[in-house]
């Protein structure tokens, strides 16, 4: 199968939608007969029109910031061809939520009430299968290692961003003063998915970097790797030509995701059980995307 069959397009998750509601009257709600609001047809294909737009942003605002950050690498040569391998990227990640959501919950009344997206084995699976595509598309299959760890935090600015987008478009404009759309929803939405888009950039090139050092990996060996692979080839020759400038970035000793201004801090561990000594190592937790909790889904 080819690689980019698994993308899905913005026109695919519309269409799983509308097959799976079918046409319903109205503009923003309908009532479950519980009496609960339910979101029509209508206001859930403007809801990913807001999220399609705030990936589109998303794309020059995340070009913009790498391009301040490595400016003295020269990464305006490739900055296009890596956003575009990250964008298409994160479009697995939109598809698998979205329309990973509304296979879930089903068809009709309680459509997007699900509690937690994704998680537990299909968290895993989706971990598994961009970093595999990702990985694939530009030849670099010998830094899975120092990449696959990074990737849940990652995932976690694009479900965020799709939550804003998803919570923030609210109703029809000008029918409710009081239930309309955040006028800011796409902007906010955007900040968050390009958070996303520049993490993964730096991730990448911080398994690169650590392939080639803690690896003791080859930069020649790699290039003809990623020669092997369209999207990978022009990246390989800019690796090779600023290959200790890499090695020397420091925002790309010991990549991984880092923090914005935003994001919670995190809490201290927690002290040890009783059963167990402070000095003794924790147990291995289980691979794959922690459980995201995603209220906005709930159209209630």
């Amino acid at each position: 199968m080819p690689l980019w069959s698994i993308v899905p397009t913005w026109l695919d998750i519309e269409r799983r939608f509308s097959q799976s509601m079918g046409y319903q009257p109205g503009a923003s709600f309908q009532r479950s007969p519980n009496n609960e609001p339910v979101s029509t047809l209508q206001l859930n294909l403007r809801r990913i029109s807001n999220i399609r737009t705030a990936f589109i942003r998303a794309e020059w605002q995340a070009a913009r910031r790498l391009g301040r950050r490595f400016a003295d690498i020269d990464i305006a040569s490739i900055i296009n061809d890596l956003i575009d391998v990250v964008s298409q990227m994160a479009m697995i990640v939109a598809g698998s939520t979205l329309v990973g959501g509304a296979i879930g919950a089903g068809i009709g009344f309680g459509f997007f009430g699900i509690g937690a997206l994704p998680s537990g084995a299909a968290g895993a699976a989706i971990g598994l299968e961009v970093s595999t595509w990702i990985l694939a598309i530009l030849g670099l299959a010998s830094i899975a290692e120092f990449f696959v760890d990074g990737l849940p935090q990652i995932f976690d600015h694009y479900v965020r961003g799709i939550k804003v987008a998803w919570e923030g478009t609210r109703g029809e404009p000008g029918l409710n003063p009081f239930g309309g759309d955040d006028p800011q929803v796409v902007d906010r939405a955007a900040y968050h998915i390009a958070q996303g888009h520049e993490e993964m950039v730096i991730l990448l090139l911080g398994a690169i970097v650590a392939y080639l050092t803690r690896g003791r990996g080859n930069a020649s060996v790699l290039a003809s790797e990623m020669q092997a692979s369209s999207r990978g080839a022009k990246l390989g020759q800019w690796m090779l030509q600023h290959e200790e400038a890499l090695r020397r970035h420091p925002d790309l000793q010991n990549a991984g995701p880092r923090r914005g201004a935003l994001d919670k801090p995190e809490s201290p561990p927690p002290p040890p059980p009783p059963n167990r000594r402070a000095d003794e190592p924790e147990p291995k937790k289980p691979l794959g995307m922690a459980e995201h909790e995603v209220p906005c889904f709930k159209v209630g």
